[in-house]
């Protein structure tokens, strides 16, 4: 893994910001019609798997750091045989040792998180690896999961890297969290500020709070009239259109964005008013 604030931002805040937006996507999709709801669960297993892996270069970037910092008072023979020792480890025992380096008793102080996060990697393991199933009360069953565990998986995320930042402060970009709860933030872009994780999670869903609207949905009129591409798909379906913000200027109210076209059978009872 790249070291310093490079190597955070590529791999935990990228997989972090990933599993936040998925997590929208599937709030969205549970507030329409059934024909869009189904695509809810597939959002929140990508959510729950980018939580997952989130929390896994978190906690690799940790140990990274502090193996590094550990050349000045050993031996580099003694570096590189405790990078093997934790290279074979489980992700749950590399937290466990992790977590024991500077607190030995901190996971029994944080019990209720630890558990939590425990029933995070099961669910994960379950999605990617068909492993057998474990009781995980605070997860929905595999085939039924919706935005509640995603959002769930999330809180998990926000609990476990405010522990690790407040352990290591000296490891983590000092702009990648609040200094005074150790929790990560992002930035929102409309409007322009740094938000707590936590604020994400516990806010009303806002269509516009990345800067434009992430979604549009347009019925057969207003794809030929509007789109103009009424070629591409026959006129009895419709669309969504997700727009990923790259910039966006409060002040003129212009911004730049990729666009992703995604196509449906056309039903009547599915149609999505442009919003």
């Amino acid at each position: 893994m790249l070291a310093g604030p490079q190597g955070y931002a590529t791999f935990v805040i990228s997989y972090l910001v990933n599993a936040l937006q998925q997590l929208r996507m599937g709030q969205l999709n549970e507030q329409h019609s059934a024909q869009i709801r189904t695509l809810a669960r597939e959002h929140a297993v990508t959510s729950i798997v980018f939580s997952a892996m989130t929390l896994e270069a978190f906690c690799n970037y940790c140990i990274a750091g502090l193996l590094e910092s550990l050349r000045g008072h050993h031996q580099d023979v003694v570096v590189e045989q405790l990078k093997r020792h934790f290279r074979n480890l489980r992700i749950k025992e590399k937290w466990k040792q992790l977590f024991q380096h500077r607190d030995a008793h901190l996971l029994s102080t944080i019990s209720a998180d630890w558990q939590l996060y425990l029933e995070l990697i099961e669910v994960r393991n379950q999605l990617v690896h068909s492993a057998g199933v474990k009781r995980t009360p605070a997860f929905h069953p595999v085939e039924s999961l919706d935005s509640r565990d995603a959002q769930r998986a999330l809180g998990s995320v926000n609990n476990m890297m405010r522990h690790g930042t407040q352990l290591f402060p000296d490891l983590i970009p000092r702009e990648t969290y609040d200094g005074g709860t150790f929790e990560p933030v992002l930035t929102r872009t409309f409007p322009q500020e740094r938000v707590p994780l936590s604020r994400f999670l516990s806010e009303p869903f806002r269509l516009m709070e990345l800067g434009v609207p992430p979604f549009r949905a347009f019925g057969p009129k207003a794809y030929r009239e509007v789109l103009g591409l009424e070629d591409l798909v026959p006129p009895e379906n419709f669309v969504m259109l997700e727009i990923q913000p790259l910039f966006f200027s409060s002040a003129t109210n212009e911004g730049m964005a990729s666009l992703k076209v995604m196509g449906y059978t056309w039903d009547e009872h599915s149609f999505l008013q442009p919003p």
